[in-house]
């Protein structure tokens, strides 16, 4: 007899009372002294009623996280002193029954319990699975399209016809935009448009030095 026995995460968990429920199959796995977990006889209580305070995010979610399961064995450590070096190692094996999986996850969102036996429960088990697959591949593609890329960004720069530059004397960085409205500018130094517009020289100082625009 082993950790199968015991109920399986989803909405269908019950942990004190109901048909199946944690206490009840605990009970039974741990009944023989002799038996793989028989050794957690004593330590029954403390183990039921951290399991029972997580009860709903076992519902929920079909199981509970690493966090969880950790913070759930610190819990029954500290309500049970009696646990001896091979108890943790047990216990630790028992609340890794409860881990999260895709197959119990997708059963608690669908709300298929999977406690009941039944041709149709594990074909509507199925379909859940499939369902969110397909909607966790939708949204990678739906991120990736979202992405800019380094071509698009290449092509965006060449479309605003943007050409930076550093000049390394000065440690200055220049940079001239090319546009096509009602005034032509030219904002190269000394030069003039041929809208008759004066070339103007604007002096501004940054720190030692003099930026000519």
């Amino acid at each position: 007899m082993g950790l199968d026995i015991l109920p399986k995460g989803g909405i269908g968990f019950r942990s004190k009372s109901g048909f199946g429920n944690f206490n009840k199959r605990l009970t039974k796995l741990t009944y023989r002294e002799a038996g793989e977990f028989g050794m957690l006889k004593n330590n029954k209580k403390a183990i039921v009623e951290a399991i029972d305070e997580r009860k709903e995010m076992i519902r929920k979610y079909g199981g509970l996280s690493r966090l969880q399961r950790k913070s759930a064995l610190l819990e029954i450590l500290h309500n049970d002193e009696t646990i001896t070096k091979q108890d943790k190692y047990k216990i630790k094996e028992l609340l890794n029954n409860y881990a999260r999986d895709k197959k119990t996850e997708a059963a608690a969102k669908a709300g298929i319990d999977l406690n009941a036996s039944g041709e149709g429960n594990e074909s509507s088990l199925q379909k859940a699975i499939t369902a969110a697959e397909m909607r966790g591949a939708a949204k990678l593609t739906e991120i990736k399209k979202a992405r800019p890329s380094v071509a698009r960004i290449n092509r965006d720069l060449d479309y605003l016809n943007v050409d930076t530059g550093k000049d390394h004397g000065t440690g200055l960085a220049s940079g001239s935009i090319l546009a096509s409205n009602h005034y032509n500018v030219a904002a190269n130094r000394g030069e003039t448009s041929d809208k008759g517009l004066g070339a103007k020289d604007v002096h501004r100082p940054v720190g030692h030095q003099v930026g000519n625009i």
